[in-house]
């Protein structure tokens, strides 16, 4: 029988458990920064509008129909937004880079075409995220940190998606739920009536 112990300290110099430590959070690092792959996107696809908006004389509004809505990380922003356009802030508290149901609401609700266009169309979207392993601007992780008290009676878990009038103002809550984004945002739409 292979004795991982001996194997791992004659090849690397330490036991099992600590390469087995660094192999998670290397494995976490790589592929679990979702603000990070979605913002670069966002750039991207601001780039391309841009591009597009030059070359054919439309207005960004009609080369973005296939393109993810605007995420942002600043509360203040999302309040100033949500008060110029008189639509409610969709908060979504999240462990983007641990927490197994926030990974699958993201890929099987907010990462579908259905699903952005209706938050492009219906809400502000604000990211208030609660990595283990990303690491955020102390700016951020601060405004966070006092968002999280601030609707600590309506947070019991994450993902929670709380939806906010342009004062701040808890209209609806909403946490993951199975069956695609037709299924969530029906659920939404009852939050926000």
């Amino acid at each position: 029988m292979l004795n991982l112990q001996a194997v791992t300290q004659s090849t690397f110099g330490c036991p099992y458990s600590i390469v087995t430590l660094v192999v998670v959070i290397a494995s976490a690092t790589i592929g679990c920064n979702k603000s990070l792959l979605r913002n670069s996107a966002l750039a991207q696809a601001k780039t391309n509008e841009i591009k597009a908006v030059g070359k054919t004389n439309e207005t960004p509004e009609s080369t973005s129909k296939d393109q993810s809505p605007d995420w942002t990380e600043d509360y203040a922003t999302a309040l100033q937004l949500a008060s110029a356009t008189n639509r409610p802030i969709m908060a979504l508290f999240t462990g983007s880079d641990w927490c197994m149901y926030c990974k699958s609401l993201e890929s099987e609700v907010f990462s579908k075409p259905e699903f952005q266009e209706w938050a492009r169309e219906r809400v502000i979207l604000l990211e208030v995220d609660f990595p283990r392993v990303t690491t955020q601007s102390s700016g951020i992780a601060a405004q966070n940190r006092e968002l999280s008290n601030r609707y600590a009676k309506y947070i019991n878990g994450y993902p929670t998606v709380l939806f906010l009038d342009p004062n701040g103002s808890v209209i609806g809550q909403l946490g993951y739920a199975a069956g695609g984004p037709k299924s969530w945002i029906s659920k939404a739409e009852t939050k926000l009536r």
